[in-house]
């Protein structure tokens, strides 16, 4: 009886193996179908012209008609200027906010819940709130300005070259910081408080412990964090779209929107596959150098 019972569990443990094996080969089929078959047609359009009626191949004719593209090397600078400083603006937001909060300062859990909020607004929403809040005649942020006698008058700050840049960066911030501040929070949380005692018993002010003990207990951590906002910024699209569509005069003008701009209006679907293959081959080229440069700080940190 007993081997009975044994020779059926065996069974039955048998079983859910193989179909764990088997669920997993079906997600890693589906997984590798959705994200190989979008990239490798894009390579396939990047080279041919009129795919979506008869395709003709062209070679790198279409890499080479973008990069001559009058607006190729301004949506390039804007984009890296936007990533750059926005990836470092949301970050040091974010790890500020997360050091006072770990430091248990009143009002922790209230900063915690209006950290969060606007991540968790709809983006249409908050393009459109900053829209009204930028407003040149009715924006409560324009009103402070001039009633403080800051300004003379008004600025249309998603309207002008000189602040349409600034604007969308500093709404780009506001909304992102959430992400650092809760990845950074969790790691400072895991600090062992016994070496900031340590550290205060011996004379350590707060640059001393932050330098000593802070950083390099949450350098991976921050460099992972840069890392991924700065992805995702120079692939990010809806927020600047909502708000300035590029303008004005293509002052926000970013990659992902030249992208969109020579698809969906010129209709050079292979000049515009050819732009994505660009971006995915710059960004994948930052993401070997980024990771080859982290390795070798953790090895000589070890």
């Amino acid at each position: 009886m007993r081997e009975r019972l044994g020779a059926d569990r065996f069974r039955w443990e048998s079983s859910v193996l193989l179909l764990g094996k088997v669920a997993l080969a079906l997600f890693v089929g589906f997984a590798m179908l959705m994200w190989l078959f979008p990239i490798l047609y894009g390579f396939w359009a990047s080279v041919h012209e009129n795919v979506v009626a008869s395709a003709q191949f062209v070679g790198l004719g279409n890499y080479a008609d973008v990069i001559a593209h009058d607006l190729f090397w301004k949506a390039l600078n804007n984009t890296v200027v936007f990533a750059v400083v926005t990836t470092l603006t949301s970050v040091g937001l974010g790890l500020l906010f997360a050091l006072a909060v770990n430091q248990g300062i009143r009002g922790g859990s209230l900063a915690r819940t209006l950290i969060l909020f606007p991540y968790l607004i709809p983006t249409v929403v908050i393009a459109f709130l900053w829209q009204f809040m930028l407003n040149q005649n009715t924006g409560i942020v324009n009103e402070l300005l001039v009633g403080l006698g800051v300004l003379d008058e008004g600025i249309r700050f998603f309207g002008t070259t000189e602040w349409a840049m600034p604007a969308v960066i500093a709404m780009s911030t506001w909304v992102y910081a959430a992400f650092a501040f809760f990845i950074l929070l969790a790691q400072l949380q895991s600090i062992d408080s016994a070496l900031y005692e340590r550290a205060t018993v011996e004379g350590a002010n707060a640059w001393e412990k932050f330098r000593d003990i802070t950083y390099p207990h949450i350098r991976t951590t921050l460099l992972l964090v840069v890392f991924l906002r700065g992805i995702w910024l120079f692939n990010h699209f809806d927020l600047i779209f909502i708000a300035t569509r590029g303008g004005p005069i293509n002052e926000t003008l970013t990659i992902p929107l030249l992208i969109y701009r020579l698809i969906f209006r010129e209709f050079s679907y292979g000049q515009g596959a050819a732009l994505g293959s660009l971006l995915f081959f710059l960004l994948a080229i930052g993401a070997v150098v980024y990771f080859k440069l982290l390795d070798r700080g953790e090895v000589g940190a070890g």
